[in-house]
């Protein structure tokens, strides 16, 4: 059961204000981080529930404007692009606005080829502002599609007696500020749900000596992401993974309950 204090820590951190994907995670990595007192991991695959709210044509000049397209977690996608020979602002304004209104509440994962075909006759059939625009989904889709390690806690290490030795705490902050090796330990164990290797169980070269508590999520049968924590091999393994468990159901709820989401 877990107590009462960490549930009001957890609840309050989360409710300050609406969160961005990148935010909900690393506040995820912080909160896991302070509860167990170790090491925190999130690898967070960062296109759950990102959907599409609006596009809109910023002016720079007579013949050129930023096309900026943003989803509901509040980040943008631009660039510049020329507007069409005697198109007026109002005219771009209307234009935005009615591909706005197709593309609303759409997850970037669901926005295909042919939808977007869909919409360059929404576009004027303007060729340069249709390629402006598949190329600015397509760079929004593929930074959402990319994996995303989160740490807390890395201050942690130097109050645990096992890594008072400087040359031992040097190696590990060196392998964990190596985002590539974070995300190959943690997605190594994407497949076996709740995780505890202990010790020499580590197959990792410099945490061999640590003990570490990992757990992958689900959310509509897709992996949300894999959080862990990495310490001493004396941790409290049942403080862990109830603090991981609980995390688990509120980022559930949280991305169940995000407006929009189709």
């Amino acid at each position: 059961m877990i107590w009462a204090s960490v549930l009001r820590l957890i609840n309050g951190w989360f409710s300050e204000r609406r969160r961005s994907i990148d935010e909900i995670f690393q506040s995820t990595a912080k909160i896991l981080s302070r509860m167990t007192k170790n090491v925190s991991m999130v690898l967070a695959n960062r296109d759950a529930g990102a959907c599409f709210r609006y596009m809109k044509f910023l002016p720079l000049d007579e013949h050129h404007a930023i096309l900026c397209i943003v989803t509901d977690d509040g980040n943008v996608a631009n660039c510049v692009v020329e507007i069409p020979l005697g198109m007026r602002p109002e005219e771009l304004d209307y234009m935005a606005g009615r591909v706005s209104r197709l593309l609303e509440g759409r997850e970037l994962a669901n926005i295909t080829e042919d939808l977007l075909q869909a919409v360059h006759t929404n576009i004027a059939d303007d060729k340069l502002l249709f390629t402006s625009l598949v190329q600015s989904i397509r760079q929004m889709r593929q930074k959402y599609q990319q994996q995303k390690v989160f740490l807390g806690g890395t201050k942690q290490l130097l109050n645990q007696p096992e890594f008072r030795d400087v040359e031992r705490v040097k190696n590990l902050l060196g392998i964990l500020e190596e985002e590539r090796v974070v995300r190959d330990l943690l997605k190594a164990g994407e497949d076996s749900g709740l995780k505890i290797t202990i010790g020499s169980e580590n197959k990792f070269t410099g945490i061999q000596d640590c003990s570490m508590v990992q757990a992958t999520y689900r959310l509509n049968g897709q992996i949300v992401g894999t959080m862990a924590v990495l310490g001493p091999t004396r941790m409290e393994y049942g403080k862990v993974i109830t603090v991981m468990d609980y995390l688990h159901k509120y980022l559930k709820t949280m991305f169940e309950q995000k407006p929009d989401n189709k």
